[in-house]
């Protein structure tokens, strides 16, 4: 009964877009998502080839995938996930020939699964139960097991052990990913899997974003990986065009990786593109009567879900990187934009939580410039967010935009306050930390805005928040690592969600970065602060 009056609440205050999940194809979008993916290319493809669809789960390095059932077998919106039941295994992998098809895994390292993954966009908390489980197990069995990992099994009815062996690696340190060996392991492996699947034309497998973190995740690496980041903008700088039918959200990747090559290169081969993509953005502008951006250009048949904070937050990202790398860029328009994106700052908890509106409606009322009224309201609010950041806010993900604007606000402090915008942002980020890989849309889009904002909030000496949410997820990545260095998108509560547009390259892209962040090889990840 309570669900059913949290669905009805939601539809009266969040709108129709968002109530389509909580309403009535809640159910029909949960099964979409869970039950009928398919990865469409890369390494992933060939599990579907023999076990079907499904978003399965990656049990660490072992090879195992699996689907996360409750205790019947059956994965439903609301049920409780409690066992895995295999799906797939690598044929190289540790556990080929000791787990197989149709075994049950009921626990891991002697000790039975016992709190529940609870299925649904709007009825769990983060990547709560057995996936947790198994990544804690993963780190124990590579420091205190010699590498052993033991599953506790059910096959045909009859309950066994079967010991799997992987690799020893040393913890992750209290410091981590700094003056973390495991780390620096862990790093290379991703390099290696992105150096050797790149294709022969520059392109990974995968979406947009795929790409784009594949490439910024080789650059934040130094030089020694420029080629395969050059290989891929030559093939983007000849390839890709810019016109009123391109996603604001694709220009945006591109022009971001571009300013970062020419500031940490000289090289200005890509300056005309992005002169391009900023008279595309300027024309893309106008769509609006206040100067934001939806997803797609001119071209785009129906307005869609309208003007969107996650997507304008991209966009003034992006003109801000091209201005920082000597790009003639539309000043007045990225301040236009970013002004509207500060008006958007709202109370939505007692706890002083802050967050931007989803977008803007299509006549809606704007602001030409900042109110100072509103921005003294919205700061203290902002200012809330200092207590209690160990705490832990149940509430769905936050918005990429709560990431990006706090990255835009640390490389362009266009106000007095935006220092102060910048880490109190952190500390609304770190409460959600256990959700961030949740949000809508993109998941791994919600994690790189959110990680790269807790890392410039820890550049400017705001260093707690960023410190909490890695060490929240050190059993995630374990768990996500698979048997060839690469990561792997874990199931997601969000009915979009990530998996099929191009799930090893897009988290070990994810991941190298987030691993990446203390070296400081990009702007966005603090370079020059």
């Amino acid at each position: 009964m309570k669900r059913v009056l949290c669905l009805v609440l939601l539809f009266a205050t969040v709108g129709s877009d968002t109530a389509v999940f909580a309403a009535g194809k809640a159910k029909e979008r949960f099964e979409s998502s869970w039950l009928k993916r398919r990865a469409k290319d890369g390494p992933d493809a060939v599990q579907h080839e023999k076990a079907g669809p499904g978003w399965f789960t990656n049990l660490g390095p072992t090879g195992i995938r699996a689907m996360l059932t409750d205790k019947n077998g059956k994965t439903k919106i609301e049920g409780e996930g409690i066992q895995y039941v295999v799906k797939y295994l690598f044929p190289d992998s540790p556990a080929a020939g000791k787990i197989f098809p149709g075994d049950v895994i009921t626990g891991v390292n002697g000790r039975p699964f016992k709190t529940p993954y609870t299925f649904g966009y709007w009825f769990g908390t983060g990547y709560e139960g057995p996936m947790l489980d198994v990544g804690r197990a993963v780190a124990e069995s590579e420091t205190k097991r010699k590498g052993k990992l033991s599953f506790l099994v059910t096959r045909k009815g009859k309950a066994i052990s079967v010991d799997v062996q992987i690799k020893r690696l040393e913890p992750f340190t209290k410091t981590f990913p700094l003056h973390c060996k495991k780390t620096e392991v862990l790093k290379q492996q991703a390099i290696d899997y992105l150096v050797k699947t790149q294709e022969d034309q520059g392109r990974w497998h995968g979406a947009p974003h795929a790409q784009f973190f594949a490439c910024m995740a080789l650059m934040a690496q130094g030089k020694k990986y420029l080629t395969p980041v050059r290989k891929w903008l030559d093939l983007v700088n000849s390839k890709y065009k810019v016109n009123d039918g391109q996603w604001n959200w694709h220009l945006s990747f591109r022009a971001i990786a571009m300013s970062e090559y020419q500031m940490k290169t000289g090289d200005t081969r890509y300056m005309d593109y992005m002169k391009r993509v900023n008279a595309q953005f300027m024309r893309n502008a106008t769509r609006f009567k206040n100067g934001t951006f939806g997803h797609i250009g001119l071209k785009e048949g129906s307005l869609g879900y309208g003007p969107m904070c996650g997507v304008t937050s991209l966009v003034v990202l992006a003109w801000t990187m091209m201005e920082k790398a000597g790009v003639p860029i539309d000043t007045a328009g990225r301040d236009k934009a970013l002004a509207q994106l500060d008006m958007k700052v709202t109370i939505v908890s007692k706890q002083g939580d802050f967050k931007r509106a989803y977008g803007w409606a299509e006549h809606g009322a704007h602001v030409e410039r900042l109110n100072p009224a509103m921005i003294a309201r919205n700061l203290v609010t902002i200012s809330r967010t200092n207590r209690d950041i160990e705490g832990f806010n149940k509430r769905k993900s936050p918005s990429i935009d709560a990431g990006l604007m706090q990255i835009v606000h640390s490389l362009y402090p266009w106000q007095s306050y935006s220092k102060t915008f910048a880490t109190s942002s952190a500390n609304y980020l770190v409460r959600t930390r256990r959700n961030i890989i949740d949000g809508h849309g993109s998941g791994m889009l919600h994690a790189w805005s959110s990680f790269a904002a807790l890392g410039m909030a820890s550049n400017l000496g705001h260093k707690k928040p960023l410190r909490l949410t890695l060490d929240s997820f050190k059993p995630y990545v374990d768990s996500a690592r698979c048997h060839d260095g690469s990561f792997y998108i874990q199931p997601q509560r969000d009915p979009g969600g990530d998996y099929g547009r191009g799930g090893r390259t897009l988290a070990t892209g994810l991941w190298l970065l987030v691993l990446s962040i203390p070296d400081k090889g990009l702007q966005i990840l603090g370079q020059g602060t």
